[in-house]
């Protein structure tokens, strides 16, 4: 429970402008393709819609992650870790015979973003809670366009010599 706690104040600490881009949408490629739609929340901070498909689930799902970002070159090359929860429609899974199962998905990722082009590579262990815990996770490549990008700062100087 410490170690999540130092995470999260690790987290909250850095004070810098992560992302290039304010709303970005694409394909997330695994072992099927699902979908995801990615919205600046906060300064360092997005929030994620995936649609998407199990390797062990024949029905899609749902979730919804919040991420925080960190860089590690530039704004525009990150990593991120996220949090969030998850649904599943009805499904026959190979390893149990759970039905409609939700829970949490936790992300792991690097991200990369070229113009209008964001590509990102993330871990997400997925923790199901029905009548058993069940446990999986899938990898997974992002390549999303960037719609909306993040606007560029401009900084003005005032000049102390001159007279008003």
């Amino acid at each position: 429970m410490k170690f999540i706690q130092a995470v999260f104040l690790f987290c909250i600490s850095i004070s810098c402008n992560c992302q290039s881009y304010t709303t970005s949408f694409g394909p997330r490629i695994y072992n099927t393709i699902g979908f995801s739609l990615q919205q600046k929340i906060y300064k360092r901070g997005t929030i994620e819609f995936i649609l998407q498909n199990n390797k062990s689930i024949e029905n899609p799902g749902i979730s919804l992650i919040t991420e925080q970002h960190f860089p590690l070159l530039t704004k525009r090359f990150n990593v991120y870790m996220g949090l969030g929860p998850h649904y599943y429609w009805q499904y026959k899974s190979i390893d149990s015979k759970l039905s409609n199962p939700f829970g949490i998905s936790m992300m792991f990722g690097l991200e990369f973003t070229l113009r209008r082009l964001n590509l990102s590579y993330d871990i997400m262990p997925i923790v199901n809670f029905n009548e058993i815990i069940n446990l999986s996770s899938s990898t997974a490549l992002s390549l999303r366009y960037v719609m909306v990008k993040q606007k560029k700062k401009t900084f003005k100087f005032k000049n102390p010599f001159k007279k008003k």
